[in-house]
C-alpha cells in the first residue's frame, strides 16, 4: 500500500488467548441476558393469562353455587348449610388419653361430648404426643366430626348431647408421655329455619 510519502506497511494484530477468551465470554453472558429477559417476559404475560383465566373460573363457579346446591340431593345438600361457631367449642368436652400396653395395641383415644344444643357438622382436631418433658415428638390430624359419615375418617356429624369415641393408631408412640391436643377448625349445621349460613344469610330450609 502506498501513502502520500510512499509505501506504508500495515501490521495486522493478532489478539492473544485472554483477549479472545474475553471476547467469549462477553458473547455469551449478552447471549445469557438476551435469552433470558426474553423468557421473563414471555413467562410474565403467561402468568397474566392464567390468573385471568384462574378468576373468571372462580367468578363463574361462584355463580353457579345456588344452582349447583339445589341439583344435589338432600343430604349432600345439607354439608353446605353449616357456620363457623369458634364460641361453640365452651359447649364441648374433648379428652385425649393414652390406652392399651406398649406395643401393637397401644393407641391415643378421643371423647368428644357435645353438651350444647346445636349440631356439630365439622370438628377439626390436631393431635400432639409429648415426651415426658412436655417436647413435642409427633403430631396427626383428625376430623371429630364431619358433614356425613362415608368411611373410618369421615365419621358423621355430632348430634346434641351425645359422645363421640375414637382410636388414633397413626401416631408414633415410642417414648411418649402424654397427648395433648387443638381445635383447629369448629362448624355447627345451620339449615333450621333462621339459621344462618356461611355467608350470613339465611339457610336454605334442607333439601331446597
Amino acid at each position: 500500500m502506498y501513502g502520500s510519502s510512499g509505501p506504508v506497511n500495515v501490521v495486522n494484530k493478532r489478539m492473544s488467548a485472554l483477549g479472545v477468551l474475553f471476547a467469549g465470554v462477553s458473547m455469551v453472558v449478552i447471549t445469557l441476558i438476551l435469552c433470558g429477559t426474553a423468557v421473563t417476559l414471555y413467562g410474565m404475560r403467561v402468568i397474566n393469562l392464567k390468573t385471568q383465566s384462574i378468576g373468571d373460573f372462580v367468578a363463574t363457579a361462584a355463580q353457579s353455587l345456588d344452582e349447583l346446591r339445589d341439583a344435589l340431593p338432600p343430604a349432600l345438600a345439607e354439608a353446605w348449610q353449616d357456620r363457623r361457631r369458634p364460641d361453640y367449642l365452651d359447649e364441648l368436652r374433648v379428652g385425649v388419653k393414652l390406652a392399651g400396653a406398649e406395643g401393637r395395641d397401644e393407641r391415643v383415644v378421643v371423647d368428644v361430648e357435645n353438651t350444647g344444643e346445636e349440631v356439630v357438622s365439622l370438628l377439626s382436631l390436631r393431635l400432639i404426643a409429648l415426651d415426658p418433658k412436655g417436647s413435642a415428638i409427633d403430631d396427626v390430624n383428625t376430623w371429630a366430626a364431619t358433614p356425613m359419615q362415608l368411611d373410618d375418617d369421615w365419621r358423621g356429624p355430632i348430634l346434641p348431647h351425645s359422645t363421640r369415641r375414637f382410636p388414633i393408631y397413626s401416631m408414633d408412640l415410642s417414648g411418649v408421655g402424654s397427648v395433648t391436643y387443638e381445635v383447629s377448625d369448629i362448624r355447627v349445621w345451620g339449615g333450621e329455619k333462621g339459621a344462618v349460613a356461611t355467608d350470613g344469610e339465611p339457610a336454605p330450609a334442607p333439601g331446597r
